[in-house]
């Protein structure tokens, strides 16, 4: 009984293994992947985030027709813009982007309440 237990561990720990770099390998480098997090990201609470016509990897390249970030203190909208993530750099939690364009943006700042 002790065997089958240790086998079936073994083989539940070797799927883990396994599925965590194929699912991270799906989430970059794959427009599904994009879609899916893009998503979540439409899901938080805090602030809203919207996009129109992306395409591309979360890996890079990356195009959005429209990107808007709503938050309480601001707006950003932005149109056209492209981008070319460094992924390496988020293993040290930075985010680094080797090319941006973008065709227009536009920010509005939003009068808040002293907090």
């Amino acid at each position: 009984m002790t065997r089958r237990l240790l086998a079936i561990g073994a083989i539940l720990l070797l799927a883990i293994i396994v599925a965590i770099p194929v699912l991270t390998g799906w989430l970059l480098n794959t427009e599904a992947g994009l879609h899916f997090v893009l998503r979540r990201l439409e899901s938080l609470s805090a602030v809203s985030i919207t996009s129109e016509g992306a395409r591309g990897t979360i890996g890079g390249p990356l195009s959005f027709e429209r990107l808007v970030v709503d938050h309480d203190a601001v707006r950003i909208e932005v149109r056209e813009l492209h981008l070319e993530p460094r992924l390496g750099s988020l293993l040290s939690r930075t985010i680094s982007i080797a090319r941006v364009e973008a065709g227009a943006v536009s920010a509005t700042l939003r009068k808040r309440p002293p907090q």
